[in-house]
């Protein structure tokens, strides 16, 4: 009876050892994952963060072109479409554009093929 209790002994020490071992490992687990989460986050806010300032920074140069553009226009509104066109393609390089398109009020933007699209935002995100 004596060996048997030896053996229950280093049984219940053996098993209590893995069950704070595998108790441990769960909880080391646990932390990992929300760590991770966390910093993943962070990366993806700061992310967020850069690319609306590099939105905002582009979108000042937009409008000063907008104004550019608009200025031509006004000034040369009798003239025709392809006088237009050439004038968009000889300054293209100059402006860094690869092609010009139009954007009404109502987020509906017009490019030099005539195709028509809407950019809004509730068709892409579910809000």
């Amino acid at each position: 009876m004596n060996n048997k209790a030896k053996f229950n002994w280093k049984f219940l020490l053996v098993t209590a050892f893995t069950l704070i071992i595998a108790i441990i490992l769960i909880l080391y687990l646990s932390i990992i994952r929300q760590t991770m989460y966390l910093e993943s986050s962070e990366h993806l806010d700061e992310i967020s963060r850069q690319m609306a300032v590099s939105i905002e920074k582009q979108s000042e140069n937009q409008w000063n072109m907008v104004n550019i553009i608009y200025r031509y226009f006004s000034a040369n509104a009798d003239q025709e479409w392809s006088s237009i066109s050439d004038y968009t393609k000889e300054k293209k390089e100059d402006w860094g554009f690869d092609s010009l398109c139009f954007v009404d009020e109502n987020a509906t933007y017009y490019d030099k093929d005539n195709s028509v699209s809407l950019l809004s935002y509730k068709e892409v995100t579910t809000d």
